[in-house]
């Protein structure tokens, strides 16, 4: 098959570099839409942000075939063991791997509301988490002009010990039948079930640290406990049990200090199973009949928007209260290197010699982070499953 590059050139007058546009056509034959900058803030937190569309003048492979002919200029079927002699002299392979991880960064998100009870950290090591726990300062005190003023005293941080970073993967295999068969549809699917596992994999570790009442580490006990303020209860949902749990968050205290927080007072999440979205919405609606002088009308927003209706609640009766202000943090989401999205790596060993008997080509989806328990005052559980 013909190679689409010198005429490319020919019509357009494009002056870029040959590579550059063997990788943008890739890109853009894989559902690729812009480039990506990799921004990195204080915490020191990688984010992929969008950058520029790809270059609207230059068009998409239309094949398989036709990427492997003209990255390579071998016009006979891809072959993979030839794709594997070519790793470390050649390109096609290496901007494939690029082009799917772009995808992959492309549709990954932190999903399922995880963001909304979790802040993002860096770590560089696979080492355990030490994080300082800051505890309560005084007021200021009155002086006059000339005075020295009095000492206020912090009292001592606590250090807190958290889990290390893990590794969680997922190998992704393309055959040498997929790449003859121009089987894009059937990438895409791969990629959209991968990026699917990353997003559920986060979720879920978070979300688990809820509904197994995990240890918090401050003291060893679990995070909804009867001496965390009371932050766990029993009632089912309703208007009276949602203002008991708000009271609880605005009762809760600083470390080193008897003076209430205040918490509850600014946007809070309701979280439940799909078997209470009925009654989690009539709360948030009702102004009459049962629910007269409903405190909680419109406390979820005009579209119950404050209120998720989370697939990892799977017991029909539990329900959780959060506040997620930003007054006090929850959890705390750490990434390997502040690498928030998941990578792509080439799997192949040279010495093993599977990629060549088995004709596939075999890369790793990677995920390096960790989800630790950070502070309980900001929450609150209910139900039967304790």
């Amino acid at each position: 098959m013909k190679s689409m590059l010198p005429d490319l050139k020919r019509k357009m007058e494009i002056t870029r570099d040959q590579a550059d546009l063997q990788r943008v056509a890739l890109e853009k034959m894989l559902g690729v839409r812009s480039s990506y900058n990799f921004e990195r803030d204080m915490r020191g937190v990688v984010r992929a942000t969008q950058g520029s569309p790809l270059p609207p003048e230059i068009p998409a492979f239309t094949s398989l075939q036709e990427s492997w002919t003209a990255i390579t200029g071998d016009t006979q079927p891809p072959d993979i063991a030839r794709m594997l002699q070519l790793m470390n002299g050649g390109s096609f392979v290496g901007f494939f791997r690029d082009a799917l991880e772009r995808r992959l960064i492309q549709d990954y998100k932190v999903a399922y509301r995880v963001n909304e009870i979790a802040t993002a950290n860096s770590a560089e090591t696979f080492h355990e988490l030490r994080r300082a726990r800051g505890l309560y300062v005084e007021d200021l005190l009155d002086v006059e002009e000339d005075d020295t003023p009095h000492e206020i005293v912090v009292h001592g941080d606590e250090e807190v010990v958290y889990g290390g970073v893990r590794t969680m993967a997922a190998f992704l295999t393309v055959t040498r039948q997929a790449f003859i068969n121009n089987d894009i549809g059937g990438l895409e699917m791969a990629l959209a079930k991968l990026t699917r596992a990353a997003e559920r994999t986060l979720a879920r570790r978070a979300w688990a640290k809820v509904i197994q009442n995990a240890l918090y580490p401050v003291d060893g006990l679990s995070w909804f406990h009867a001496d965390h303020g009371g932050n766990l209860g029993s009632a089912a949902l309703s208007m009276s049990s949602l203002t008991a749990a708000k009271l609880v968050m605005a009762k809760q205290t600083e470390g080193g200090s008897d003076e209430p927080l205040g918490l509850g007072a600014g946007r809070l999440l309701l979280v439940i199973p799909p078997d209470l979205e009925g009654a989690a919405n009539a709360v948030n609606h009702c102004e009459s009949g049962t629910y007269e002088g409903n405190p909680w009308v419109g406390r979820f927003g005009a579209s119950n928007e404050d209120i998720y209706v989370c697939p990892f609640f799977v017991d029909a009766g539990d329900w959780a209260l959060f506040d997620v202000s930003g007054a006090v943090p929850i959890l705390e989401v750490t990434y390997l290197m502040g690498r928030e999205t998941p990578q792509l790596i080439r799997a192949y060993n040279p010495e093993d010699k599977g990629g060549w008997t088995q004709c596939r080509l075999t890369f790793k989806g990677r995920h390096e982070v960790e989800v630790s328990s950070v502070d309980c005052t900001g929450t609150y559980r209910a139900g039967r499953s304790q």
